[in-house]
Formats: C-alpha cells, structure tokens, sequence
C-alpha cells in the first residue's frame, strides 16, 4: 500500500490513537512502526488474535501492561560480565511483574478451547524466583536491604556497633566537666549519617590511604604505542598509634580516656598545600587493651623475672602533616574530663628526624613518614610522666618536664 494512499485514509491518525493507548515506551514504538500487510493469511491471522485478544477482555477486563521497561542494554552488559546497578535491576523487576501479571490473566478453565494467543502465553516466563530475589534484596535505588548478603549484613551489623560506641564516647564528652566548659550547645546532631558535637566538623572512622602524585614536562609520542611514566607519589595519610601504660603495672581502662588529634588540614588543594578550612577532630577509630611483657630485676636480688603491664592502645588516622600547623594530640579523662596529655603532634614528630635526615627539610621528612607509635607512662592518678615515640622505628624518649 503506497504512501498517497495511506494519507488518503488517514492512517498515521489511527496508529496515533493506538499509541495513546499503549501502557508501555516499547508498545507505543511497536505500534508507531505498524505497516498494513499485504499477505492475506497475515491479514486473517492478525484479526484472529485481535478477536481473541477481545474476547478475553470481554471474560476479564483489561490487562494493563504498565512497569515494561527496554531492558536490552542490560541483558548486552550481562552477556559480556558487567554487573548491574539497582535502577536496572529495579527495572527488570518491574518488567518481572508486568510477566507475571500476564501470566496470571492468561489462565483460564481446562475446559476452555485454546485460542491463537495461548502459544504467546505460554512463551512467557515470569522468573519469580529472581523477581523474589531482586526485591528482597533491594529497597529502592539508593538503599539495598541489609539481608542481600552475609558479608553486607555482617559489616553494617559492625557500622551499627560502631555508631553506638561512637555515640556514647560523645553523650560522655558532652557530660563531662570539660565538654559543658567547652562546647557551646551540649547537643550530638547528624551530618551526612555522621554525629557531630556542638556542629564541629569530626572524623571517627579509618581513612583511606591517599597519595598525591604531580607529574611535570613529560612530552607524550605522538606515534602509537606503550609509554611508561614514573610518578612520584606522598602518602598523604598517617597512622597515629597511642599506648598508655602505668608504670605501676595497673590496669588501664581503654574506655576510660578520649583520644583526638584537632587540626585543619581536611582539605587539599592541587599542588598539595592546605585549602582554608575549619577545625577538624579525628577521633580514635579503634581502641584496644592488652598486656605488654618487661624484664624487671629488683635490686636486692640478682634474679631476672618478667612481668606484664597492662596498656590501653588507640589507632588514629590523620591527613598530611605539614610543618607550620597547629596539629594537636589530646587524650582526656572521660570521667573527669580532665586533659591527661596534650602535645603538638608535628613538634613531636620532628624530633625524630635526627642526624641521618639532616639534608632533609622538616616537610619532605614528615612527608616522608606515615606510622607513629607513641608510648606514655602514666601514674597512680593518669598523669603523664613521660613517653616513648616510635616513627618508622626511630625511638625518642621524653619526659614531660621537658615539653
């Protein structure tokens, strides 16, 4: 049938009506693309399915086929390994449905005679199994349910503990003696799904190693090929460990103290220097206890023994560390909120760069370091008497007298 014709009989203005009729995107392209056929047995065929198609509404009202979403993209990406995000898993879900409601509307009595439909029913797989799934699994597109795996429910079962240890170590700053000399407001507020004391910016959590790279005056081949380039890389994050001791071998409580490290350096600019930016606490993100073994040999006998003392251990995570900085490490007593210690972080670190590092200039040997263990002796009352600090195994022993 020529074009002139089909104008003639106003065609595209019925297949527009029948696309305002479609419940889907893909219904309407399919019925956007329908040509009249020339074939006499098609002709036939496709008015015996329409007939059929009537009478089943007749029998159980209409089929919507609201939820079909094109979901080939997706199915290219499975065949080659990718892996789907939760809108296209969402969206085959719904699909899913829409099989499923189909299917369920094509039932009808043994004893009905079959039609011209029921082959196209019958092709119609719902996958309910994997329907189930998908929906037990994920809760919308920016949610998955905590069940979708063991290893999912496991580590926000764990986030969960350390949210709440999180919170009581802030609710007992904020009643301390310190925390209503010091804060403003003696309220704990949520900030991206994190707490926050009296509105200050906080980290409580490990951070992830960050290196800065800068790579200068290279020139690129310009024929086609393999180029291997060597960028030198900082560490731009530090591990801060900090032991506690008595020196009278008492147990030290770990859920007795606060361990912070305060300082400005959350934000980087290209070249690696600090941005302007606001205080920010990095809080201990692990705590521990345990018992450290020192050989003792009292002076009226000539016999060595070894004894165990008790230490409270924390790990903190802290940006670069740059000269110039006020970066501060503070361990408080959370009962009394008296300070126990409190130290410039930088200085401290600077005093193990030695003879060895002489040529080095204070910021390249800082950056050049990323673990410092730090060992503090208390007394009988958590007073500090002196410490022991570790960076990158050099020892520097200090007494508080001295700092």
């Amino acid at each position: 049938m020529n074009e002139k014709v089909l104008k003639t009989l106003e065609y595209y203005k019925i297949i527009k009506m029948l696309e305002n009729q479609a419940g889907s995107e893909p219904g309407k392209k399919l019925c956007h693309a329908l040509v009249p056929p020339a074939d006499i047995h098609k002709i036939k065929e496709n008015q015996k399915q329409t007939g059929d198609a009537l009478s089943r509404i007749w029998q159980k009202g209409s089929l919507s086929f609201s939820g079909i979403h094109n979901i080939g993209e997706s199915i290219k990406r499975l065949e080659i390994g990718s892996t789907l995000g939760t809108g296209e898993l969402l969206r085959i879900d719904s699909l899913l449905k829409v099989a499923l409601r189909v299917k369920t509307f094509s039932r009808r009595d043994d004893e009905a005679e079959r039609d011209s439909l029921d082959d196209m029913f019958e092709a119609i797989e719902p996958l309910t199994n994997l329907k189930n799934d998908i929906e037990r699994c994920i809760i919308s597109e920016d949610e998955i349910a905590d069940d979708a795996s063991a290893n999912l429910k496991n580590i926000r079962r764990q986030m969960k503990i350390t949210n709440d240890r999180v919170h009581s170590q802030l609710s007992s700053l904020i009643n301390s003696q310190s925390g209503h000399t010091y804060l403003q407001d003696a309220l704990i507020t949520m900030r991206d799904g994190q707490r926050d004391i009296g509105n200050q910016a906080f980290v409580a959590e490990d951070l992830d190693r960050l290196f800065y790279g800068w790579l200068t005056k290279q020139t690129f081949g310009e024929t086609e090929g393999t180029y291997t380039y060597t960028v030198p890389l900082v560490k731009n994050t530090n591990n801060v460990r900090v032991v506690l001791q008595h020196l009278s071998g008492e147990a030290v409580d770990k859920d007795k103290f606060i361990f912070t490290i305060t300082d400005t350096n959350g934000s980087m600019d290209w070249d690696n220097t600090l941005l302007p930016d606001e205080l920010v606490t990095f809080y201990a993100w692990h705590t521990d206890a345990g018992e450290v073994g020192m050989d003792i040999q009292p002076e009226e006998t000539q016999t060595t023994s070894r004894a165990a003392f008790s230490a409270a251990i924390a790990e903190l995570t802290v940006p670069r560390l740059v000269k110039g900085q006020e970066t501060r490490l503070t361990v408080s007593n959370k009962e009394t909120g008296k300070t126990v210690l409190s130290i410039p972080l930088i200085d401290y670190a600077l005093l193990v760069k030695g003879f060895y590092n002489r040529d080095m200039d204070d910021q390249e040997y800082l950056d050049r370091q990323d673990v410092y263990d730090m060992v503090f002796f208390l007394d009988e009352s958590d007073r500090w008497l002196d410490a022991y600090i570790y960076i990158n195994s050099w020892k520097v022993v200090l007494q508080n007298s001295e700092l």
